[in-house]
């Protein structure tokens, strides 16, 4: 017995000399896995366990930084990028990571001055790789092949190279600045940040004709980006082209809707141009969709409504092109585990988190985790439904939009797109949501309906009615089917649905209020009695009926509504009262 235990006990220490460095390997799996799934203070801990053991380990601190970062701990974060850099001199990923975290935190020079030092390094590298290869170093193809090829591995090489243009760009070095773009657009950084760098050379030196060509150039090489439209409106205006100018700014929005400084210098052109009805549409749907609250957009407004404009050329509103001015680095976060699991777990988080009623969480959730990888179209649907239903419109409409983007034929994106439109004020864009959600399936009842009560608010009551009976026809649900917030769980498919009531039975009563308006009482009475079975529990129906069954001296019928009406406990309980007891005692005028 006590050799099979000395056996054992020696065994056991083997697999531990064999391979001292599973556990640790182990444990930074544990760790990355905790990043991809965005618990990052979890994976701060298994970091810094993983240090303790080995403070020589390298690459380490980056990961650690990043968890850092993302939990807002800043100073910590630089810090132990420091200390990767003074270990490892030639480690590119933590000079990249810590000029993205000084540029963030509005520490300009040092990010600068960060880049610059990778800079070195890299050129350095790029040397010695194009010697070993034979090929000549300056503006050769081998250099550029050498660059394109490192940049596929290292999605961020093109970073610094970008900060530094910028700083270039800022201190009046145009001509280095527009070498440096280039050498970021040659290493995959944001190929339109860069385009909208260079063409913003040629707007800072107010050369419109330059910044023009410039604009030409960027569309045959990147597409039509909406970003290029709202650059090219700000040079035509200032070439007293405002008509051209306003066309621009309009596609612009029409291509990105959430894209409110094209929005905004739009407003200014129709302000200036004394359309002041179109800007002050434009300014109030501005208000609505801004976060946070625009004061430069509320005074505007407030001169629109009033008519005024500055004589003096000085006092009227700037365009701007922030866009350009005031860049937002982008960091590409590179995922250890698989893509589509992650997302599939940060949705089921989401879900849990709405389904527990903490729309916040999960919003932030789902927001975190798209700041990381926007492409899934279900998590761009989910966070769009979730920030619509907490009041944040303007994100509402950026990930909305967003996901029909992904997704042309998503129908739900399409029916929330309109539904988000219409919040902000805007119907005709609201209407074209909605259209768009029809010719995906014309049969989509809840497409029906909200067009119709669009066209209800537009006052356009023979296409509401069209829309609504439309609503009721195609509405193949079971009355209560869609009462509570739904999910369906099909894999990376989850998305919230938010229905309180049938459609059918909201779509009669708006019909009922439409023959209302139209004097057709009996129409209208109709369509409040066929709302009745659909929801019996809802009172504003027995009341409607009620009070049109008075007037046609249906006494009898009534009493039973209003007396049912005030079991339901309805709003006006008061008036239906002092009805019923001038009834029951024959004083009615």
């Amino acid at each position: 017995m006590k050799k099979n235990f000395r056996f054992f006990l020696i065994f056991s220490l083997l697999l531990v000399l064999v391979i001292p460095g599973q556990p640790k390997e182990n444990l930074i799996k544990k760790a990355q896995r905790n990043m991809d799934e965005m618990n990052y203070n979890q994976a701060i801990q298994n970091f810094e366990q993983v240090l303790r053991d080995h403070p020589g380990r390298k690459n380490i601190r980056p990961k650690q930084a990043f968890a850092y970062f993302k939990r807002g701990r800043h100073e910590e974060a630089m810090k132990v990028l420091e200390e990767e850099i003074n270990l490892f001199p030639d480690n590119w990923d933590a000079y990249i990571l810590l000029s993205y975290i000084q540029f963030s935190q509005g520490l300009r020079p040092e990010a600068t001055k960060t880049c610059w030092a990778f800079e070195e390094i890299f050129e350095n590298f790029l040397r010695k790789e194009t010697a070993k290869k034979r090929l000549k170093f300056s503006g050769s193809q081998g250099r550029k092949k050498l660059v394109q090829k490192i940049a596929k591995e290292n999605p961020n090489i093109g970073l610094p190279s970008f900060v530094i243009g910028y700083d270039l760009k800022n201190q009046g070095h145009f001509e280095e600045a527009s070498r440096i773009f280039q050498e970021a657009f040659l290493r995959k950084y944001d190929p339109v940040e860069c385009y909208i760098q260079l063409i913003d050379l040629e707007l800072v030196r107010e050369d419109w004709q330059a910044a023009l060509r410039r604009i030409d150039d960027a569309f045959k090489m990147q597409g039509d980006q909406p970003e290029f439209h709202l650059l090219r409106g700000y040079a035509l205006y200032h070439l007293k082209m405002m008509d051209d100018a306003a066309l621009s700014f309009k596609t612009a929005v029409q291509q990105k809707p959430y894209l409110v400084e094209a929005q905004k210098n739009l407003a200014k052109i129709y302000y200036m141009q004394h359309d002041f009805k179109k800007s002050a549409s434009l300014l109030k749907t501005i208000l609505k969709i801004s976060s946070p609250f625009d004061f430069e957009a509320d005074y505007l407004l407030e001169q629109a409504l009033e008519q005024k404009v500055p004589l003096r050329e000085e006092s009227r509103p700037r365009l701007s092109k922030e866009l350009a001015d005031s860049v937002q680095l982008k960091y590409k976060y590179v995922f250890a585990t698989n893509i589509k699991t992650v997302a599939k777990y940060i949705n089921r988080s989401a879900i849990s988190l709405v389904q527990s009623g903490r729309l916040h969480e999960a919003r932030q959730v789902l927001r975190s985790f798209l700041s990381l990888n926007n492409l899934f179209p279900e998590l761009n649907y989910n966070l769009a439904q979730v920030s619509n239903i907490t009041g944040a419109l303007g994100e509402a409409l950026e990930y909305a939009w967003r996901a029909t983007q992904l997704k042309p034929d998503y129908r739900d994106a399409y029916d929330l797109l309109g539904n988000i439109f219409f919040k902000a004020g805007d119907f005709n864009s609201s209407l074209g949501a909605y259209d768009k959600a029809l010719q995906i399936d014309p049969k989509d009842s809840m497409a029906h309906f909200n067009l119709a009560c669009v066209y209800s608010t537009m006052n356009d009551l023979s296409r509401a009615e069209e829309h609504f009976r439309q609503a009721i026809q195609y509405e193949d649900r079971v009355p209560g089917e869609r009462e509570k917030d739904k999910i369906s769980k099909d894999e990376l498919d989850v998305y919230l649905v938010v229905q309180n009531k049938p459609i059918s039975f909201e779509a009669h009563k708006a019909l009922g209020k439409i023959y209302l308006q139209k004097n057709q009482k009996d129409k209208a009475l109709k369509e409040f009695e066929n709302a009745i079975p659909l929801e019996p529990s809802d009172p504003e129906s027995y009341y409607e009926a009620g009070k049109i069954l008075l007037d046609q001296k249906n006494i009898s019928k009534t009493v039973i509504y209003f007396e049912k009406y005030l079991y339901l406990g309805g709003k006006k309980g008061n008036e239906v009262q002092e009805l019923l007891k001038k009834i029951k005692s024959k004083n009615l005028k």
